[in-house]
């Protein structure tokens, strides 16, 4: 099993997202398979994930689909978003934090050393002095991938966008004025760049809700940024779940396999409680992720393998679990 979240690591680097099916109950209980064209890994039998994979290329993510002997649960999976921030101005600034509360990694980049420090980027994840023409040798490349150019001056911001538009990009945004924007694009065309890709560039950066401040227009780009990151029903792998994961120690996987009303989290959000009663990851946070971790810690003392359980988050039940919200989720739990 080991090898299976391996693997799941290993394809979340290399494609945008990847597909996951777990049967949560039937004739297979508990058998995974993950899936990015042509490429099938499965935790059970070859023969059989290799039907349920041509049975579930139209399954909508997040739902549980009936094949058969077997409920399947069906999710598109990508790897943390990475953000990077190219110049380390007022805007980077306010645009770290941002970043940061709404699920990016985040990097900032400037060529100065004074602009390029921990101290003035306390919240991000890194921060890298160098040359623009030369950094991007220190960005590995990503197909989640967010870039967004505020540097100081007209040639750093071509720069950074020249060097964005020649590697896999979700989102490429560059801040100036239309003239300022139309002569890049000018400019990179003369290049060789085909319309169809500099098209693919946010410029002006940001949505149009008059923003004038620093922190206005960190507000308008982080909006950008939420729209094309909810585009597509791909559920965020968390990160230290999949650490946990990954951990040899016996441990429970719980993941939400159906969700309705106002319940926090989606389809797909999971969460991974170990031996020691530690938990990595989240399905919504409260007194409900406290009932899911004793039932995952009742399981591991009990030896079971799976279980299917739901909660129902009604205003009634919600009062006595500390909740503010309607609702249910069914949760699946997998030891491993």
């Amino acid at each position: 099993m080991k090898g299976f979240y391996d693997r799941l690591k290993t394809m979340l680097e290399q494609e945008p997202s990847v597909r996951m099916a777990v049967s949560v109950e039937g004739e297979h209980p508990g058998m995974q398979v993950l899936w990015s064209d042509p490429e099938i890994w499965t935790s059970g039998d070859r023969e059989l994930a290799e039907q349920w994979v041509a049975q579930l290329r139209d399954a909508v993510s997040g739902s549980c689909v009936q094949l058969e002997n077997d409920r399947i649960f069906m999710q598109r999976y990508s790897a943390q978003p990475e953000l990077v921030i190219l110049g380390g101005g007022h805007i980077s600034r306010e645009l770290v934090s941002f970043g940061k509360q709404i699920g990016f990694r985040v990097t900032v980049v400037d060529d100065r050393e004074e602009f390029a420090s921990e101290e003035r980027f306390p919240d991000a994840d890194r921060v890298i002095c160098g040359a623009y023409d030369q950094v991007f040798e220190k960005l590995p490349e990503t197909p989640v991938g967010y870039y967004v150019v505020v540097t100081r001056g007209h040639l750093g911001d071509k720069e950074c966008v020249r060097r964005i538009l020649q590697r896999p990009f979700r989102y490429a945004g560059m801040i100036g004025s239309r003239r300022k924007v139309a002569q890049t694009k000018k400019d990179l065309k003369a290049e060789g760049f085909a319309d169809s890709l500099l098209e693919q560039l946010h410029a002006p950066i940001g949505l149009d809700i008059g923003a004038v401040t620093p922190e206005e227009i960190a507000v308008s780009i982080a909006a950008e940024l939420i729209q094309v990151k909810n585009r597509e029903t791909v559920q965020v792998m968390d990160e230290k779940a999949l650490e946990a994961l990954l951990k040899p120690e016996e441990k429970i996987l719980a993941m939400i396999v159906e969700k309705k009303g106002s319940a926090p989290r989606g389809a797909g959000a999971c969460m991974v409680i170990t031996e020691k009663g530690a938990a990595a990851g989240t399905i919504g946070g409260g007194a409900i992720e406290y009932e899911v971790q004793k039932h995952g810690l009742a399981m591991l003392r009990e030896k079971r393998e799976t279980d299917l359980k739901a909660y129902q988050l009604n205003n009634i039940h919600s009062a006595g679990l500390g909740m503010i919200c309607g609702g249910s989720n069914e949760i699946f739990f997998l030891r491993l």
